[in-house]
Formats: structure tokens, sequence, C-alpha cells
């Protein structure tokens, strides 16, 4: 099983009207290679220009989507899925029981909501006792 954490691609390449068929290549390319590499974190790049502009997320979906598919005809990936699929089917019940990979996308997003959701809480104790000693005075 391979997990992919972050897909970002570069605008450089050129000509432009091949960008995708390349890129979808390297892609299935990388794939076929971890999945012969076995178990183990591995990177291609880990950054792209500041002045690439991001695709709406649709179109991203359906350009992973199309290359996935491919890696799939030409048997290098056996099936994909997103993460809500994946913890849907595994019958997930906790945020625990997603991977947890450092620094990535998801782990992020779910620290951050509990840092808020203890601030909201710490707020609202707050908010209690100053009610409870207003009234008391």
């Amino acid at each position: 099983r391979v997990y992919i954490s972050y897909l970002d691609s570069v605008h450089f390449f050129q000509p432009r009207h091949l960008r995708t068929g390349v890129y979808h290549e390297i892609l299935i390319g990388y794939l076929e290679y971890v999945k012969k590499m076995g178990e183990g974190d591995d990177y291609i790049f880990h950054c792209h220009p500041s002045d690439q502009k991001i695709p709406k997320p649709k179109r991203l979906q359906e350009w992973y989507k199309k290359m996935l598919d491919k890696a799939v005809a030409e048997r290098i990936v056996h099936d994909y899925k997103d993460i809500f699929k994946q913890a849907t089917e595994d019958r997930l019940t906790s945020a625990k029981e997603l991977p947890y990979f450092e620094g990535d996308f998801w782990p992020n997003v779910l620290e951050e909501s509990i840092k808020e959701l203890e601030q909201e809480e710490e707020e609202r104790k707050r908010e209690e006792n100053n009610t409870s000693s207003e009234s008391i005075d």
C-alpha cells in the first residue's frame, strides 16, 4: 500500500500541451518505483514556484483520477481511494485510527482543530465563571 500525502506539479514543462501526459508518466513511474521499493518514506520534490496558480479542487481530482486510472490499466496500481472512502470502508470510529504521518495535511488539520476546540472550551469555562461570579455579587 502506498500513501501519498501531497501531490503537486510545477508549470515549467514545455511544450505545455504535453505537460499532463508527461506528468502522468512520471507519477505512474514513481508509483511503480515505490511498489518495488517497499516500506519506507520517499519524496520526489517538496516545493513549487510561488507564482504557480493552483487549479480548482474538482479539476485536480479529475487530473489525479485520470492518472490513477491509467496506472490501474497498466497494472502498476491495484486500487486507489481517498482518505474518506478508506475510513468509511475500514469503519473507523475515531480520528486516532487515521494514518498519521508527521507534517502531513490531515494531522495538521486535526491538531489545529483540537487546539481550536480546547480554546473554545477554555473561553466557555471563563465565561461561565464570570457569569457565576457576577450572579453571586
